[in-house]
């Protein structure tokens, strides 16, 4: 079973390198979740107003639950969602990246400069939705190849309880030390392994509970499977990584960097330094955001 990390702490750096990732317990404060889960609702409002208009709808299921309303208002449209980020940019987001523990956790394991990537993934697994099934896969496949030369943590944070049923994270401890496992993407846009890599490796499921977080590295083989559940199973995954040197490192891992930062620019993402030896050199969200509506 995974363990529980107490911060701060060497054990933590050591359990990380040792597994390939690292269950963080109640590490969110409630208050972060709950504006986070407030601003996707607003969202469902406005989705929900339009599918009404477009005479998808004739309910809004505004008294619902968080858990219960996406999959009642999208039940029976056949509508399938696959991810929702773009609207998230905003204070909340900030908020979370920037709680104390977990930048305790990120800096134990990257070191004292931390750069969000300023990429999240908001999943809102609806239920028996095949197409938010993910297969055993290595997130290095997603960013690109070039990639696997850098160190990336993915921070996956559920903004509800993750089981079995509802489709929580799977991982194969200590798959990140087999490198880079050739794999493809297929017609349901996810990338999937050319090998059982189940063969090599016995999964685990980690359950979760909202202010829990789980840190991979991106060469850790996890998974999720269908939410069986009757209710949205919410989680995002967010990406971190040392703030690139100004000097001082090798021509192959410059190259990375580029590639990662060039990825991040086109998909019109605005990287955010989270921690620093220098105060200075960490941004507010008011700065953040002008540089975001800026590119």
């Amino acid at each position: 079973m995974p363990m529980t990390v107490e911060l701060p702490g060497e054990p933590m750096r050591a359990c990380y390198e040792r597994d390939g990732y690292l269950l963080l317990r109640n590490v969110i404060a409630p208050a972060v979740l709950d504006a986070l889960c407030a601003r996707i609702d607003r969202q469902i409002d406005d989705y929900g107003a339009e599918l009404q208009r477009r005479g998808k709808v004739s309910e809004l299921y505004a008294d619902l639950p968080f858990a219960r309303r996406l999959a009642a208002l999208l039940h029976g449209t056949g509508i399938r969602l696959r991810k929702w980020n773009d609207f998230l940019f905003g204070p909340e987001i900030y908020a979370l990246v920037t709680s104390p523990d977990l930048l305790a956790a990120l800096s134990a394991i990257l070191g004292p400069e931390v750069t969000f990537h300023g990429d999240y993934q908001l999943t809102p697994k609806l239920p028996d939705n095949t197409l938010q099934a993910f297969p055993w896969h290595q997130d290095t496949l997603y960013y690109g190849r070039p990639t696997a030369d850098l160190h990336i943590v993915t921070a996956w944070v559920p903004l509800v309880e993750a089981t079995e049923l509802n489709g929580c994270l799977q991982v194969i401890p200590g798959s990140h030390r087999w490198g880079l496992l050739d794999g493809v993407r297929d017609t349901d846009m996810n990338v999937h392994p050319l090998e059982d890599v189940t063969a090599r490796g016995a999964p685990i499921a980690i359950p979760m509970r909202p202010g829990d977080v789980l840190l991979m590295t991106n060469l850790t083989f996890h998974a999720s499977a269908v939410n069986r559940s009757e209710e949205v199973r919410w989680s995002l995954d967010l990406g971190f990584s040392a703030t690139p040197a100004q000097g001082g490192a090798s021509a192959r891992l410059r190259a990375a960097q580029d590639y990662l930062y060039t990825a991040l620019r086109n998909g019109a993402r605005t990287p955010l330094r989270i921690a620093s030896t220098n105060p200075a050199q960490i941004e507010s969200f008011a700065d953040w955001e002008r540089r975001h509506q800026a590119a």
